[in-house]
């Protein structure tokens, strides 16, 4: 429903979708927008940062369009207007809790975009997952300038461990104690945690070397993993459509493409059957009465109930 009233807004009912964001090929700048045009694009960026909450593959390209709020430009326009052709081809995104035995412990994946913005401070993502089901995910700029990209994704793990901590607490609380695993594509970073002190590291800020200790002491791992692999890579940058679905299906997503009311009821009707079609959503299910049931409803109901005329 939000997608189809963000298209109304921006007029792009029937436009051509798009396969990604397209951020990348789109620069931010040019001139500021007008009074009446800036309120939309502030309308229409919080309304995608609100879909942006459960679907991890807008949560980079939300952020972007945020930052530039206060002073809208006309490349800020565009770029909202991919996120809104892109949304268009692809309205849902289902994030599947299927049944599973209890997993050990949580895991926290990260990744960072060292390298991939001109103002040094660089947009950190990750992915909080217990077993197979998907806890929290974040799409975020760093607060501070980082010199080099193992910096850049050490402070990445080092907020995924923080998330992760927190997760573990709430299962302490509950009498369900979890290990906690930190997973990266960066070799540097990697190092630096299984390391004391800064090393050859002397710009790195001492308050992002906590890790080590953790790792010290045993509370945590941290493991590496290829770049293929690692799902919040699309929670970074911009990726590729064949990138983009690829980490997408490493993950408990089901990236669904433009479909018409009917065939989307056939397709939750076929995902969980038949006989719970009558609690689907009121846009999957038809509310309407069958032909040929007596069943009262609405006033005839009330009325019956109370021993009244609907006359």
């Amino acid at each position: 429903r939000h997608v189809q009233i963000l298209l109304a807004q921006l007029g792009l009912q029937d436009c051509k979708p798009n396969a990604t964001p397209n951020l990348a090929t789109v620069p931010a700048e040019g001139a500021e927008l007008d009074g009446a045009q800036s309120w939309v694009y502030r309308s229409a960026a919080a309304r995608i940062s609100y879909l942006a909450q459960g679907r991890p593959d807008i949560q980079y390209a939300s952020k972007e369009a945020c930052r530039n709020m206060a002073k809208p430009r006309t490349g800020d326009w565009h770029r909202l207007t991919a996120i809104a052709r892109y949304l268009r081809g692809r309205p849902r995104l289902t994030l599947w809790f299927r049944n599973q035995a209890e997993p050990d412990g949580v895991v926290a994946t990260t990744d960072s975009d060292w390298g991939g913005q001109v103002t040094g401070r660089f947009t950190s993502g990750g992915m909080i997952t217990h077993g197979s089901h998907v806890i929290k995910t974040w799409s975020a700029t760093q607060k501070h300038v980082t010199l080099s990209s193992g910096e850049a994704e050490l402070m990445a793990m080092t907020r995924g461990a923080a998330e992760a901590i927190g997760l573990s607490q709430i299962f302490e609380e509950w009498g369900r104690p979890k290990s906690i695993e930190i997973r990266t594509d960066s070799s540097a970073a990697v190092g630096t945690v299984h390391r004391v002190g800064n090393g050859k590291l002397r710009h790195v800020r001492i308050s992002d070397l906590w890790l080590q200790e953790r790792v010290k002491e045993g509370s945590m791992t941290v493991t590496k993993i290829s770049g293929a692999e690692n799902v919040a890579d699309i929670l970074t940058r911009d990726a590729a459509k064949g990138v983009r679905e690829s980490l997408l299906q490493r993950g408990p997503f089901s990236l669904e493409v433009q479909q018409s009311e009917k065939q989307l009821q056939m397709h939750y009707l076929e995902v969980v059957g038949e006989k719970t079609h009558r609690h689907c959503p009121r846009h999957l299910g038809s509310s309407r009465r069958r032909p040929g049931s007596t069943r009262p409803r609405g006033r005839e109901a009330a009325a019956g109930r109370h021993g009244g005329s609907t006359e």
